[in-house]
């Protein structure tokens, strides 16, 4: 089931062969030191990381991080500003105006049942804003309320490596930058194709629910081959993702990513951190650095 959900996202993992590991050694094909790349997952809490085998090695061993983009750069003014106008329908546009009065309701009681609040009340809020937008913040607003307490989303793995290598006074980059990423999850898909994602979220409630579940325990559980699976699973309906919506949010970054890493890697030992869907598979970031020449060797 590859949805918009897995994107917020982000967006997942895969890996060939039944490897039970999230950090990765990347060594030869010249290199004069080892880099590493770990998974990430967006409803993960950093404290998670120190059950990762060999993560304190490899943050020693290391002179800085690399992410899929610096996370102090996302909350800078220029960044939020961005953000906040591409999350927003085009003008003259409200959310009422892509839905027909029954889809309308469904999702009214889905806002509701999420925020807590009425959607009259909610409604000022959340008018304006762009499909892509609602199903990114109710995709973790459903896992949230599922597992109360679970999760602190103010202290997610996704940017604990940054943060640990600020402490340490090492160099924080990132592979793309904030406007490229605002663009993948917010303008990448037409309006038209954002409401019917949307959709999909609402009426496969149940089922959204339980990928998301899924997926959380294959990655505690630091099982590639099960998030492989899950992330495969499909409904057989327009609610899959497209090959070419496929391509937009993973190969194709995959494959710009693989292009920059050997320089980034030759300058500085290195510690990516990138969503765990990034990694695995034929066309992921482990096959490719080995394509590539590199010896990529999982940590025990």
């Amino acid at each position: 089931m590859k949805r918009l959900i897995g994107l917020t996202l982000m967006l997942g993992l895969w890996l060939c062969g039944a490897q039970a590991q999230l950090l990765y050694k990347i060594s030869g094909n010249g290199l004069k030191k080892a880099s590493y790349i770990v998974g990430t997952h967006h409803l993960t809490d950093e404290s998670f990381a120190s059950r990762i085998p060999g993560i304190q090695q490899a943050m020693l061993e290391t002179s800085q991080v690399c992410g899929e983009v610096p996370m102090t750069d996302m909350f800078n003014a220029d960044t939020l500003k961005m953000m906040t106008e591409a999350m927003m329908l085009p003008a003259g546009t409200t959310i009422e105006s892509l839905f027909t009065p029954t889809q309308m309701k469904e999702l009214s009681a889905f806002i509701s049942k999420y925020t807590g609040a009425d959607y009259a009340t909610v409604k000022p809020m959340v008018e304006r804003l762009s499909p892509a937008a609602l199903s990114t913040q109710f995709t973790a607003a459903m896992y949230l309320k599922s597992h109360p307490g679970s999760f602190d989303p103010t202290k997610g793995i996704d940017n604990y490596f940054q943060k640990e290598a600020a402490k340490k006074g090492d160099a924080v980059i990132g592979l793309e930058t904030c406007s490229f990423q605002i663009q993948i999850l917010f303008k990448s898909q037409s309006v038209k194709r954002q409401a019917e994602l949307l959709m999909c979220l609402v009426s496969h409630e149940k089922e959204s629910l339980k990928n998301l579940e899924d997926m959380t325990t294959a990655y505690l559980n630091q099982d590639l081959s099960a998030l492989k699976k899950v992330t495969d699973e499909k409904l057989g309906d327009g609610c899959d993702y497209t090959p070419e919506e496929e391509a937009a949010l993973i190969d194709g970054r995959n494959a710009a990513w693989i292009k920059k890493m050997p320089s980034i890697m030759e300058k500085q030992s290195t510690l990516f951190a990138v969503g765990a869907a990034h990694l695995p598979g034929d066309k992921g970031v482990l096959k490719g650095l080995e394509k590539a020449g590199y010896k990529v060797e999982p940590m025990k």
